[in-house]
């Protein structure tokens, strides 16, 4: 299945507000969609199977890790998402150190090296 982040964020923003979308490559190959409320995230597990780019495709809410809360506290990062590939991480910094409070940006790469196309920025507050 060739999918986008754009694709799932389409196909998932029916349920409500989706905050950001991650997709695992490997094998089998999947994909997390983070909404901005559980009533949202509950709605579409409740789908149980979607049609996603020609493939059946079982929905479901993700399992709480050992030790992890009910409620994740509140970030003061923001994603960054839809970047070049050519982005570079001094651009970023340059760029987001303008806005007050800017720490640190993380951008995320693959086991090659390459980046991906989405970082993290990080704020005193957000």
């Amino acid at each position: 299945v060739d999918v986008t982040d754009e694709a799932l964020t389409a196909i998932f923003g029916q349920y409500g507000e989706v905050q950001s979308v991650a997709i695992k490559q490997g094998c089998p190959r999947y994909g997390y969609v983070n909404f901005s409320t559980t009533e949202a995230a509950q709605a579409a597990a409740g789908s149980g199977k979607l049609q996603i780019a020609g493939t059946l495709c079982t929905v479901g809410l993700s399992k709480r890790r050992k030790g992890q809360t009910a409620e994740a506290p509140p970030s003061n990062g923001i994603g960054l998402f839809n970047l070049p590939y050519s982005t570079m991480h001094d651009e970023l910094v340059n760029m987001l150190s303008q806005y007050a409070g800017f720490q640190t940006v993380k951008m995320v790469h693959k086991k090659t090296g390459e980046f991906r196309g989405y970082a993290f920025a990080y704020f005193n507050t957000v």
